[in-house]
């Protein structure tokens, strides 16, 4: 029988325990999946923070994914040993597992919150808080890695950085940063960064892009930096005394492979900057501020505009100041030791002032267009070369005791320094140039000034200056401040080929005056303005060789003289009008040649004329000259035969023929004078005539008269320069024939009834209507009026019947009617020191009489004038009388007519 077998039981216990373990490691993974890494992470924190030197860490939280590739930390504190923190509020960061494969650690986002970091040098490695950074030091250089790494995001916030090597110091205040897209594995790739925050206290946002693994780190960077102390960088970089504040906003790109090269497009301001040079040299400015391109590779290049603000530079004995500058420049470089700059281009300065070898040269105003370059180094032979045009206003330069001056300049050409040799200013120079309102002084000697001045071909060089022709208009000449007015003006000056060497020398082609006018003022000094030419410092003796002085040719035209004498005891006035001088061949290194020359001038209605040669530059200078005079009026020159003989010359004419040598000493010569109806006043008897006279003076002079009342002498002259022997014997034999001949003059002329002679004479012509009185004027006035211009119509008339008839003029001067006019137009100033003291009184009385006879022969002159010009009267038979002055008080201002 079948027996029915028992099934097997199934296995159900091991499936149970396995799935009980399993459920167990679920269970255990969960909260460890969930608590592990983090506690992990911050052991792991801690442990690598004490590995790294610091001792005591500490993380409030940490937080680790592994499944998302997301890291958190809070609260980091650290310290080490040696006493440095190190603080970070929060890193949060996010990896990616996958390039893990590749031997990569990719970050794809990190951030940093309020962390400070202290990066210091430690001799030639780095300490990151107090703790060397690995690799830094002076080991065994480390291994190359064959991990890359990349960052997708980095954002630092809130946190300082401060780096601290030697003596520098810099706290970078971060408000934000942001670094993107950096791939160690691959050098061409384009990072990103952008700053927000301050260095050392100064705002600064800076935005671009750069290569932090390429072989030459290239970068570009948009900047935006203000007030940037530069002092603590240039001091660390071994330019000591630099100083400094920088703000720009600009594009920055560089390339800071083994050339360093950089550009900047944009503006850049340097305030209150200090830059040194070699050789305690240095750059000053209270602000720079450059608009335009910079570019460094091994030395600056720039194009754009620079402004300045009290700007200066020294070097040496060189120096260069400005209170403002701008420069628009199209071209500029500078080496790379900020020594030799060059540029193009245009500048305009305002207070320019600049200082080179005792040279000194200001601008009130300066503008410049064209090539410049400075070589500022201690060794430079040449400081500058320049080639344009300058223009300037307010310019004044100085050398020694020398200084031009000049409200407008205009100079175009090609300029240099050059060291100077001899007397000639340190500049070498091709140009023209055009100067208004120019002035040249010697201490307060004013030695040329000019309204405007033309210099057209003017060569500067250490060797001699070299001028190819000189315009200049309403030029005046030998001045002092406070003391007198210019002695010589002129119209017009033309110089034509100037030479000046080293040593002075001056040498001239031809010289040209048009108009110009010469006052002598004479006094017990000297003449003034002339008296005091030599240097009373000048050393005694004449050893010292004197420049050479060289003119071809001297053109004077339309010439006049004003000479004034106030030694004598009354003064003498005499103007020379007309004058016309022509030299040749003057040369003070040929002293033995003749300078020959022609001159013609008037005095009044006299003529002059004069030729022959001289010889100005020998010892005793010498001439040979012939002259001519006609018709000079004598009573002018009174006070000189009051002074010497003691009679006062009351009418007379002079007519002479000179002929004259003179040769080392030696005079050989003649006059011969003829003296037309001169008659004197009545002498002082004890005057030196007077008493040395066998007969009376008025006696003599009619002896001496012929029968048409004219005195002819022929005196020949010799002997010494010093002592001249004048032979008068001629005189005195035409004395004793004219005794002899006749006694028609044996009486004296002084008490002739004038009056009654001309009312016969006109009585008897039937022309009453000329009246018997005399040419009268306004009170104060010299000038011939419109009744007066009548009577002197009807005068000319009469003398032009009579061709017998001569006229003495004599000027008359009322001080009851005239004082008062002339006292008025004496100056404020002048009566108010007149009532301060007796001397100021007494000085302006005798200018008062000097004016009212000065009056008085103005009218004889206008009178003389009249009949010469108007009423076609010979001079000849005109003679002016020596001014009168009448002290009654009902007379009249007028000029007497005297037959």
């Amino acid at each position: 029988m079948n027996v029915p077998v028992e099934a097997a039981k199934p296995r159900r216990k091991p499936l149970r325990l396995f799935v009980v373990i399993l459920a167990m490691l679920a269970a255990l993974a969960v909260p460890a999946g969930l608590y592990l890494p983090d506690f992990g992470l911050r052991w792991g924190v801690t442990k690598g923070l004490a590995e790294m030197g610091w001792s005591q860490a500490s993380v409030n939280q940490a937080r680790l994914s592994l499944w998302k590739g997301d890291i958190a930390i809070r609260g980091m504190q650290a310290a080490s040993a040696l006493g440095e923190a190190l603080g970070i509020d929060g890193i949060d960061l996010n990896f990616r597992w996958k390039p893990l494969l590749d031997r990569r650690v990719w970050l794809e986002q990190v951030s940093l919150d309020k962390a400070e970091v202290v990066l210091s040098r430690d001799g030639a490695g780095w300490r990151i808080n107090g703790l060397p950074l690995p690799g830094s030091g002076k080991g065994e250089p480390a291994q190359a890695s064959d991990w890359g790494y990349g960052i997708t995001a980095l954002t630092l916030t809130d946190s300082v950085l401060r780096i601290e090597d030697g003596a520098l110091r810099v706290v970078v205040a971060v408000e934000r940063l942001d670094v993107r897209d950096v791939q160690s594995w691959n050098p061409l790739a384009l990072a990103s960064l952008s700053l927000q925050g301050r260095i050392n206290g100064a705002p600064v946002d800076l935005r671009g892009t750069f290569r932090p693994f390429a072989a030459n780190l290239d970068f570009t960077a948009d900047v935006d930096l203000r007030g940037l102390d530069t002092a603590p960088f240039a001091q660390w970089g071994g330019l000591t005394g630099w100083r400094g504040a920088l703000t720009s906003k600009v594009r920055l790109k560089g390339d800071l492979g083994g050339k360093a090269d950089m550009a900047a497009d944009g503006r850049i301001e340097f305030s209150n900057g200090a830059i040194p040079l070699e050789g305690n040299g240095q750059v000053r400015a209270k602000s720079l501020i450059w608009q335009g391109r910079l570019a460094w590779a091994n030395g600056l290049k720039a194009a754009g505009t620079l402004e300045a603000a009290d700007l200066s530079f020294a070097q040496g004995l060189a120096a260069i100041a400005a209170t403002a500058v701008h420069a628009d420049l199209t071209r500029a470089s500078m080496d790379g030791r900020a020594e030799i700059l060059e540029w193009s281009g245009s500048l305009s300065a305002k207070g320019w002032d600049m200082t080179m070898d005792g040279l000194r040269i200001r601008h009130g105003q300066l503008a410049w267009t064209g090539d410049t370059y400075l070589n500022l180094s201690a060794k430079a032979k040449t400081l500058f070369q320049a080639n344009g045009k300058a223009d300037g206003a307010e310019t004044v330069i100085v050398s020694g005791p020398w200084r031009l001056a000049a409200a407008k300049t205009e100079a175009e050409g090609e300029f240099a320094h050059e060291r100077p040799e001899g007397l000639l200013p340190p500049l070498a120079a091709t140009m023209t140039l055009n100067v208004d309102g120019l002035s040249v002084h010697q201490g307060d000697r004013q030695w040329l000034a000019a309204d405007q001045a033309r210099l057209r071909g003017l060569e500067l060089s250490p060797k001699a200056v070299t001028l190819a022709r000189l315009d200049a208009k309403a030029v005046s000449a030998l001045a002092r401040d406070k003391l007198y007015n210019p002695r010589l003006r002129a119209g017009a000056v033309t110089l034509e080929r100037l030479r000046v060497s080293p040593q002075g020398d001056l040498e001239v082609a031809s010289l040209s005056l048009a108009q110009p006018v010469l006052r002598l003022n004479r006094d017990h000094t000297g003449l003034q303005g002339f008296n005091d030419l030599k240097d009373k410092n000048a050393p005694a003796g004449g050893d010292a060789a004197m420049p050479r002085l060289a003119l071809g040719q001297l053109h004077v035209n339309g010439g006049q003289v004003e000479f004034r004498d106030r030694s004598t005891t009354d003064p003498v006035r005499v103007s020379v009008s007309n004058l016309a001088l022509d030299m040749a061949a003057i040369d003070s290194a040929y002293p033995e040649r003749d300078s020959s020359f022609t001159l013609a001038a008037a005095i009044g209605a006299a003529e002059l004329s004069a030729q022959g040669a001289v010889r100005p530059f020998q010892p005793i200078p010498g001439l040979d000259a012939k002259g001519r005079v006609r018709a000079l009026d004598l009573p002018q020159l009174s006070p000189y035969a009051a002074d010497a003989l003691g009679v006062n010359l009351h009418t007379g004419q002079l007519d002479a023929q000179v002929a004259m040598a003179l040769r080392e000493g030696k005079l050989d010569g003649r006059l011969d004078l003829v003296l037309s109806r001169l008659t004197i006043a009545q002498p002082d008897p004890n005057a030196p005539l007077a008493k040395q006279a066998d007969m009376p003076i008025e006696t003599v002079l009619d002896l001496l008269r012929d029968g048409q009342d004219r005195i002819s002498l022929a005196i020949p002259v010799k002997g010494d320069l010093d002592n001249p022997n004048f032979d008068t014997s001629d005189a005195v034999n035409q004395a004793i024939g004219g005794a002899l001949k006749s006694t028609v003059f044996t009486t004296l002329k002084v008490a002739f009834p004038l009056v009654g002679l001309i009312g016969l004479v006109l009585d008897e012509a039937e022309k009453p209507v000329l009246a018997l009185q005399a040419v009268s004027f306004a009170d104060g006035s010299s000038q011939v009026s419109e009744p007066q211009a009548e009577s002197l119509k009807k005068i000319s008339g009469l003398l032009a019947e009579r061709d017998g008839i001569r006229l003495n003029l004599c000027g008359v001067a009322v001080t009851a009617k005239d004082g008062p006019v002339l006292r008025s137009e004496t100056s404020f100033l002048a009566r108010l020191k007149a009532m301060m003291a007796d001397k100021d009184r007494e000085e302006l009385a005798q200018i008062h009489r000097d004016r009212l006879y000065r009056l008085a022969e103005a009218r004889a002159v206008a009178v003389k004038s009249w009949l010469v010009g108007q009423g076609g009267i010979d001079q000849g038979r005109l003679f002016t009388c020596r001014p009168r002055i009448d002290d009654v008080d009902k007379a009249a201002p007028r000029v007497d007519l005297v037959l």
